[in-house]
């Protein structure tokens, strides 16, 4: 069937094949609109964005697999960003109910570049000064292991503060 004009389907539908919209470099508007008035999905060509407007993603993984991978080619721009214009009392980023980690890791922050260039694997900063309670970098360690062991290959530099405060160092 060709329809050349609009089609309104009030019943529900089921399409047993790939639904393509549009065509390779010519795309349309897609809105998926949800029960609350302006939340909706809306992949935009404009920006050949996929946009969640007043909704929120959540991915539900229960297989052994990744649940989110975001495989970023920029060289100038950021994998992630988290724009936080108001004022907020709950942490902008949390990773939680990691109770039953046994081996691995929480985050894990990798870098084998043989660039000789400038990089931060992990850069934290707290440039406010007057902040009140203004924590830039906070470790609490509740049990009888390192909290923090920091060791710089080649210059024999290594800070390491152990937990129990019973074997505190600094060498530089």
């Amino acid at each position: 069937i060709d329809i050349n004009g609009a089609v309104d389907i009030s019943g529900a539908t089921q399409l047993n094949s790939t639904l393509t919209v549009g065509a390779d470099d010519t795309g349309y508007d897609v809105i998926f609109y949800g029960d609350t008035a302006s939340s909706n999905m809306t992949w935009d060509t404009s920006g050949d964005d996929l946009i969640l407007n007043d909704a929120r993603l959540l991915i539900n993984q229960d297989d052994n697999a990744t649940a989110l991978e975001i495989d970023t080619e920029a060289t100038t721009g950021i994998g992630i960003f988290i724009d936080t214009p108001a004022t907020t009392t709950v942490p902008v980023l949390k990773i939680a109910d990691c109770d039953f980690l046994t081996t691995g890791s929480v985050a894990n922050f990798h870098s084998n570049s043989d660039n000789g260039g400038t990089r931060n694997v992990v850069e934290i900063q707290n440039q406010h000064t007057s902040a009140t309670g203004a924590t830039a970098l906070k470790v609490i360690q509740d049990a009888a292991q390192t909290a923090l062991s920091i060791d710089q290959d080649g210059n024999g530099s290594s800070i390491n503060i152990d937990s129990e405060a019973t074997s505190s160092s600094v060498i530089m």
